[in-house]
């Protein structure tokens, strides 16, 4: 019986912890905008439609208490023709502070049923590093987003994002 009510103890101590871990986190919301500066994409022979892909994207992040950084997106995926596909990467964001955040993403992309944009995005990540003022910040981020189709001329299609950091800082 003592077990038992140990677990029980443990259990809430775990919990609570928990709690109070996450009430300590704060939230950051961005809106990104970006071009698409390099991509090298390689059809699968024998099955069409089907590519692996690699890219670099480059852009600005416009936040909302009115911050604005440089935004770069690394990202290595596959793709379908008509079906969507996945990637994966890393986001950058520069402020002109000098201060940085590095984040990973994964990432999911489906057609537009309407046809009006190339594909709808979400994003899944982890805060890998800050710098500056944002030394030592641990957290992850999340968010969706639309990709325009490419006018003529363009690698990709322009995109645009919206993600949440939700994040702690250490004390200072």
């Amino acid at each position: 019986m003592t077990t038992k009510k140990s677990i029980w103890i443990l259990f809430g101590i775990l919990l609570i912890s928990a709690w109070v871990l996450q009430a300590g986190a704060e939230t950051m919301k961005c809106q990104t905008s970006g071009n698409m500066v390099k991509r090298e994409v390689i059809p699968i022979p024998g099955v069409e439609g089907h590519t692996l892909n690699i890219s670099m994207r480059d852009g600005l992040a416009f936040f909302e208490q009115g911050e604005v950084s440089l935004f770069k997106a690394f990202a290595s995926g596959y793709g379908i023709t008509g079906k969507g596909g996945q990637a994966q990467g890393y986001f950058s964001f520069t402020f002109v502070d000098g201060s940085s955040i590095i984040a990973t993403f994964r990432q999911t992309a489906e057609p537009d049923p309407e046809g009006k944009f190339a594909a709808y995005n979400k994003f899944t990540g982890e805060i890998l590093k800050g710098t500056g003022r944002f030394e030592g910040i641990k957290g992850s981020l999340s968010g969706d987003g639309k990709l325009f189709k490419p006018e003529k001329g363009e690698l990709s299609g322009k995109s645009n994002n919206h993600l949440t950091f939700t994040y702690t800082l250490p004390p200072k």
